[in-house]
């Protein structure tokens, strides 16, 4: 008796899912006490159900240390006499996949100081 082996292909489905991504957004720049712009996450690129979360490497200008989503306008602070500046990280995710971080700036200038001299 003969026995003849048989291949059988074997269906296997793969998924990719894309990478998500996040725009570039412009630096900001403002004088203490201002609101600052509010800040909307995009992507050209877009893959459903990317989130965003974002880090800030300087309270001291009035933005919290990180969060999720957009950010919302607030007021800037500084109480030094040189500017500030808050550098923020985002990251894009989605589906279980990081996409690539962006960063951009929030300066705070402080106020303008009159010196006071004796005429």
């Amino acid at each position: 008796m003969d026995t003849e082996l048989v291949a059988v292909p074997d269906a296997v489905n793969v998924t990719v899912d894309p990478t998500p991504a996040v725009d570039a957004v412009s630096n900001q720049a403002h004088c203490v006490g201002d609101a600052s712009g509010a800040v909307t996450f995009a992507s050209t690129f877009g893959v459903s159900g990317t989130s965003y979360s974002w880090t800030n490497d300087n309270t001291a200008t009035g933005l919290a240390a990180s969060g999720t989503g957009d950010i919302s306008s607030f007021t800037t602070t500084n109480a030094t006499s040189s500017a500030l500046v808050s550098t923020i990280t985002v990251t894009p995710s989605a589906n279980g996949c990081n996409g690539a971080a962006i960063t951009f700036t929030i300066t705070v200038n402080p106020k303008p100081v009159i010196p006071i001299s004796d005429v």
